[in-house]
């Protein structure tokens, strides 16, 4: 009798720890990897795409889902954005510097349920990865402000107000198109590339003697810098610029994020933590 209890009793404890604990480990199912993300571009930008890309394809590699550029034209965004929401996209990425086919191509995505990150643009949406401007003065204004007077030269509200913000209360400023007089101690800032170009030549040709930091001119960046045309340059990141958008295309992000720009000097353009910036056609 005592055994035919016993043996109850193991039964009920053995039932009840299949009910508490299942009848085994549950096997876990992978993930399915993301859909894909498709990069549009209305334009080939040279060094800055090639940078890009490359950002975006290491954040979609380390992800498991793959990224496909094609162009971005308006008489085609209805077909593309069709044809994307067919294969399940989980974000396009955007680049154009053309405000009426981005509102368009958003709209056309946005129909059609495809998520849009919009690269370099502040405007017209939220989700934006872009550089941060008003960091862009400050960085340039915090290199300037060593001299007697800062000369803050160029149509960049953002830029403009980093600028302001970095300079001392104290500090000699000029804003507007004044250059400084011959021997002035003083340092012109240039807040946009054409300026930074306009003032280069200009200090090539002997006309203007002040020390010059300027934006990002692009392509001519490198030989600026070499000739001692600039004192340094704010140089945009463009390897990390997509590598955040296609990370916030894939985590589904809803909020901005700005990138900080580097400053450059002459004497640190060949360091390894410059070579990627000055000479990305090398990597």
């Amino acid at each position: 009798m005592r055994r035919s209890i016993v043996i109850s009793v193991v039964m009920v404890l053995c039932v009840l720890g299949l009910l508490l604990f299942g009848f085994g480990a549950e096997t876990e199912v992978p993930a399915a990897p993301p859909g894909p993300v498709v990069l549009l571009v209305e334009d080939d930008t040279g060094a800055f795409l090639l940078q890009v890309k490359q950002g975006a394809q290491q954040a979609a590699a380390q992800a498991g889902c793959t990224l496909t550029q094609e162009p971005l034209s308006g008489e085609t965004l209805a077909e593309t954005a069709q044809r994307w929401s067919q294969r399940k996209a989980t974000a396009a990425l955007l680049l154009t510097e053309d405000a009426v086919l981005r509102a368009e191509a958003e709209a056309a995505l946005d129909a059609v349920g495809v998520p849009v990150v919009v690269l370099r643009d502040e405007e017209t949406r939220t989700v934006y990865a872009a550089m941060d401007e008003r960091q862009a003065g400050m960085l340039l204004a915090d290199f300037a402000k060593a001299y007697g007077r800062v000369y803050l030269v160029g149509d960049a509200p953002q830029r403009l107000e980093g600028a302001l913000s970095a300079l001392r209360q104290e500090q000699a400023v000029t804003e507007g198109n004044a250059l400084p007089a011959p021997g002035e101690d003083a340092c012109v800032v240039a807040l946009t590339g054409k300026e930074t170009r306009r003032l280069a030549a200009m200090r090539e040709a002997g006309e203007l003697t002040a020390r010059l930091v300027g934006m990002d001119p692009g392509e001519e960046r490198v030989q600026l810098i070499a000739e001692g045309a600039v004192d340094a340059l704010a140089v945009e990141t463009p390897y990390a610029l997509g590598y955040m958008a296609m990370q916030m295309a894939l985590s589904g992000e809803t909020e901005a994020c700005l990138l900080p720009y580097k400053l450059v000097v002459p004497s640190e353009m060949y360091d390894a933590k410059n070579v990627k910036l000055m000479f990305p056609l090398l990597h």
